[in-house]
């Protein structure tokens, strides 16, 4: 009997150790359910946290585009770009200046330069584009240049002109007027780099076909 009430006993003690890891796994059961549930109700928070995180990161993405295309058009101002080829004269600025908008500062002389000669209007009726020319420069005398006529203008040199004569009723006096032929060099751009605006020049045309 002594025998069966220790083996009654030590059964009852395993039924009480199971039945204790039972409640201790249902009770972890039960926690880890309740951390489900409150993860649960907790979902919508989240996702609308991280939503407003994503809209957050994206404004900021936004605004550091606006400050880069901001500093590129800034960085643009700073460099200037010559409308034409050519040589800068008459610069009116230095190394570091600050440079506000409407002011001229510089002069660009254009890198394929022309003459134009004013022609009496008795000298046009055998002038035509296209016809020879030979050009003397004073700054440089026994240098022939070659060219040719490019156009003739439309109207007088004075009709054109800042103030152009008019003449008084009953007071005209016949004037031989003059004509702006615009002559074009037919030299190399490295053989013109010498000549420079407001030389005096001495075109001779050729009415005549002439060869270049």
């Amino acid at each position: 009997r002594l025998d069966q009430a220790n083996t009654a006993e030590r059964a009852a003690q395993a039924q009480w150790e199971a039945a204790k890891r039972g409640a201790s796994a249902a009770a972890a059961q039960v926690a880890q359910a309740l951390a489900k549930l409150a993860e649960t109700h907790s979902g919508p928070r989240q996702v609308a946290l991280k939503r407003e995180q994503a809209a957050s990161g994206i404004a900021s993405v936004e605004e550091a585009r606006a400050a880069l295309d901001q500093a590129r058009l800034d960085l643009s101002y700073t460099r200037l770009i010559a409308p034409v080829d050519g040589r800068v004269t008459r610069k009116s600025f230095y190394l570091g200046q600050l440079i506000q908008p409407g002011p001229a500062i510089m002069a660009i002389v254009y890198g394929s330069p022309w003459v134009v000669a004013n022609f009496k209007e008795t000298q046009l009726r055998r002038m035509r584009p296209g016809q020879s020319v030979d050009l003397t420069v004073d700054a440089y005398p026994g240098r022939i240049y070659k060219g040719h006529v490019d156009s003739l203008q439309a109207g007088t040199g004075a009709r054109f002109s800042l103030l152009p004569p008019e003449n008084a009723s009953g007071n005209y006096v016949k004037v031989v007027q003059r004509v702006p032929v615009k002559i074009v060099f037919d030299e190399k751009p490295e053989d013109l780099l010498r000549l420079a605006p407001g030389m005096s020049v001495e075109p001779k045309v050729y009415l005549t076909d002439k060869p270049r």
